[in-house]
């Protein structure tokens, strides 16, 4: 270990003599003062990996775990009970645990990045669900848009307001985001 720093630095030179280009920063020490694991990564993961250690870190806290816990609960539970009440606003007679299986096997399918939305998917997710409840196809396709709109109106239309209330615009949020991600790479080691 004690070469590591003139290691690192000969395989730096080795890394431009090929590629052209020297490589960022090789390591990169992150909330290690008090831990007990050490994760090591290389690429987009960092930035994801650093957001799952800070949450780790702050529930590692009972109080803030439980406050967390039972804010967690309360969601799922509004999003069960919303399920539930389209379902039987669109006329299905389903009970709240159907609801409650259907939205699990939704959030199940929805799980890895797809989709802008989760248009398609969402929407397979849901048919098969409410199939497997013996809706018929016709009805699961759409009560699938229904949720789907009643899922998202209320994001888009928050996300309209925040636009208005902060003088935004799209084009100018949209060229920020950009100037951020070209300008601060994720740093390449946690």
């Amino acid at each position: 270990m004690t070469r590591a720093p003139e290691v690192l630095e000969e395989a730096g030179a080795e890394f431009a003599r090929v590629f052209g280009r020297r490589p960022r920063g090789a390591f990169e020490a992150e909330h290690t003062a008090d831990a007990d694991t050490v994760l090591i990564a290389a690429g987009t993961t960092v930035s994801t990996l650093r957001h799952v250690v800070e949450g780790l870190q702050l529930m590692g806290n009972p109080r803030t775990l439980g406050a967390t816990s039972l804010i967690s609960l309360l969601y799922l539970l509004l999003q069960v009970v919303t399920v539930y009440a389209l379902m039987k606003s669109y006329g299905l007679d389903l009970s709240f645990w159907v609801a409650a299986g259907v939205l699990a096997i939704i959030r199940v399918a929805t799980v890895l990045p797809n989709a802008p939305g989760n248009v398609g998917l969402l929407n397979v997710a849901c048919v098969a669900a409410l199939r497997l409840f013996d809706v018929e196809t016709n009805d699961a396709k759409t009560f699938s848009f229904i949720l789907l709109g009643a899922q998202a109106f209320p994001l888009l239309l928050g996300g309209a307001i925040a636009t208005a209330l902060t003088g935004s615009n799209i084009g100018e949020i949209h060229a920020r985001a950009k100037r951020g991600v070209h300008s601060n790479p994720p740093s390449p080691t946690l």
